[in-house]
């Protein structure tokens, strides 16, 4: 009778779940709290136990490569070990097709896609390292790849069920963390600063021109500015940009901090809608204050045009924001709270951002309009 062939070699996860080779009959996965040292990549599918302290502010965060010939790859966070069990998200970059998938799987059946996002792809045949973060908050996963929010995901599933990490694909995976966040996204060193102009019309024409002529360096949203000298009275923050060809709607945020969550105070949310639902366009006021949203202020119709370069003015008054589109007042915000703590401009959605400035010490409101 021949000898019974050697057990194959298993994988052994580590604390970032970079796998080593054991000698075991049978395959073990350690929780991600474990200390052991580990090898550089982990070929998939790979898989993980999760520490049991998942919890609201913990972020799985994965950096990985993808491969040359990828043409899509999934993370998935699930509900046990075995190839049936619950996928409580189900996150799919599809490369050929350019957008990220998100769905559960519950008792072996798919539900409903979520495909839409107003990030830009972020993935790339590169073979350059990328890092994908899922933070677990109160009614949502929120992702982000290299520090920037690409997309949310509500509960389908008790984040307390999942117990698992799964990746497949066409990718490495050179590392995976499990770590508590104070905010989210993390910003990095390089966030850009709101450029300051001094009041003269001089030096407001001049700032005009200098935005206009940043058609080369237009950022895709979502894109965070820091105002290092706060939003003053009577000054004015003016934001230079073009609408994308079929926008749906975008927005804009002045916000006492820069991360999304723990969700900031807002004190002027500011969000054009183009009305492809309701067949009505319609600019929408509001502030979240006191953890919630405030009741919104609607005004039918706008300058906003798509496909077009446009300049928004937001001037600070004693008592209110006055906002301007292309040289005319768009609507007036009454203060529901302080605005003294305002140190960050976030705008998402569908536009394209060429420049972000604030005009100081200005003592009549200055609309700007587009100069063809």
């Amino acid at each position: 009778m021949s000898e019974p062939a050697p057990a194959p070699k298993k994988q052994v996860f580590c604390c970032c779940c970079i796998p080593r080779e054991r000698e075991e009959p049978e395959a073990v996965a350690t929780a991600l709290n474990s200390t052991e040292a580990a090898p550089a990549v982990a070929k998939v599918p790979f898989s993980a136990d999760l520490p049991a302290d998942l919890s609201i502010g913990k972020a799985i965060c994965v950096t990985g490569t993808v491969l040359p010939k990828c043409s899509r790859f999934a993370v998935n966070l699930t509900c046990g070990r075995s190839p049936n069990s619950d996928v409580a998200f189900h996150l799919n970059p599809r490369l050929l097709q350019r957008y990220v998938v998100r769905n559960t799987r519950l008792n072996g059946h798919w539900g409903i896609e979520e495909k839409t996002s107003t990030v830009k792809f972020p993935f790339s045949r590169t073979n350059t390292n990328f890092l994908l973060s899922i933070l677990v908050c109160e009614k949502e996963f929120l992702v982000s790849v290299d520090g920037i929010h690409v997309c949310s995901y509500a509960f389908r599933v008790p984040w307390e069920k999942i117990t698992r990490i799964e990746v497949q694909g066409e990718v490495d995976v050179v590392n995976v963390e499990y770590k508590s966040l104070e905010k989210y996204p993390e910003i990095g060193k390089h966030t850009p600063e709101a450029r300051i102009v001094e009041g003269s019309k001089e030096n407001t024409d001049s700032g005009l021109k200098t935005g206009m002529a940043l058609l080369r360096a237009l950022q895709d949203t979502p894109v965070t500015f820091l105002l290092l000298e706060g939003f003053q009275r009577n000054c004015q923050l003016e934001i230079y940009g073009r609408v994308k060809i079929l926008p749906h709607s975008f927005y804009v945020n002045l916000q006492g901090g820069s991360q999304r969550w723990p969700r900031p105070k807002i004190p002027l949310h500011l969000n054009p809608r183009f009305g492809l639902d309701s067949g009505e366009p319609l600019f929408v006021r509001n502030a979240w204050i006191d953890n919630g949203w405030g009741q919104e202020e609607r005004t039918p119709g706008f300058q906003f045009k798509p496909g077009s370069p446009f300049i928004m003015a937001i001037r600070r008054e004693s008592d209110h924001f006055s906002v301007w589109i292309d040289g005319k007042l768009a609507g007036e915000f009454k203060f529901r709270g302080g605005v003294d703590d305002i140190d960050t401009i976030y705008i998402e959605g569908d536009v394209v951002i060429f420049d972000v400035c604030m005009t100081k010490d200005s003592d009549k409101k200055a609309p700007l309009a587009v100069v063809a």
